[in-house]
């Protein structure tokens, strides 16, 4: 009888040695990292929340690490595996979708910039300044446009204002024979429930036979009707200048 409970001990030595070997801790880095992924659609919300996917990436790459040099004994890889490309993927998919937003506001802005410095130049003063106010706030861009000003003294006197800004009365000089070309989008910016943005165009003409040319910079601004909810567009004229230096180019004299 002894002999056999000795036998029966023996034998079962093996099987709780083997659960013993079987048991491995799950890596809290790999948990951490499968949260993160999980989180990661927070991303398309906002920039600040493009933090969450980068921080997932490398919370999983820890984890991954410590699991491959764990020997066998530490969980979790496939948590880890999972929340790393998760965040790989909605983390690719924020970029995406900041890369084709500043495409779109890119392309809106310049339109509208164009669109005020060709009225500046053809000698059109009361179009230009009706594209500083948002679409909800103009009058119709039509022939009646200067009847409209020399009625409204208010407006006429904004447009005498307008007029005198160095930026736009240059172009009005200028007009014909400037060449205007546009040379980047300078910066996008947040600030008080409205985007601004930042053009730079070089203005180009023929002063006593000699090539001349500055810089202008052309601010834009857009927002969301509070009425229409509708993206609205409009130049700000009184931020705009003549003959300074693009900040890409850095500090030094702003003609070419």
């Amino acid at each position: 009888m002894a002999d056999e409970g000795i036998a029966q001990t023996d034998a079962s030595t093996p099987g709780a040695a083997g659960e013993h070997d079987a048991y491995r801790a799950l890596s809290p880095w790999a948990i951490l990292a499968l949260l993160l992924g999980l989180a990661s659609p927070l991303a398309l919300m906002g920039p600040v929340l493009r933090t969450v996917p980068l921080l997932g990436v490398i919370v999983a790459i820890l984890a991954l690490r410590q699991i491959a040099t764990g020997e066998g004994r530490i969980a979790g890889r496939g948590a880890a595996v999972l929340g790393l490309a998760l965040s790989l993927l909605f983390g690719s998919a924020a970029i995406s979708q900041a890369l084709s937003r500043t495409f779109w506001i890119d392309q809106q802005s310049r339109e509208l910039s164009r669109a005020w410095i060709d009225f500046l130049l053809d000698g059109q003063p009361q179009m230009a300044h009706q594209l500083t106010k948002y679409p909800s706030e103009r009058v119709p861009l039509d022939d009646m446009l200067w009847t409209y000003y020399r009625r409204t003294p208010a407006e006429a006197g904004e447009l005498r204002a307008f007029v005198s800004q160095p930026l736009v009365h240059a172009l009005l000089e200028l007009a014909d024979k400037a060449t205007v070309r546009h040379w980047e989008m300078e910066s996008i910016v947040d600030h008080r429930g409205k985007e601004y943005v930042v053009q730079i165009y070089t203005v180009t003409y023929e002063d006593r036979g000699q090539r001349t040319t500055f810089f202008a910079r052309v601010f834009a601004s857009r927002r969301i009707d509070p009425e229409t909810e509708q993206i609205e567009w409009r130049i700000e004229a009184d931020d705009s200048k003549a003959g300074i230096r693009p900040h890409s180019l850095g500090a030094g004299t702003p003609r070419l």
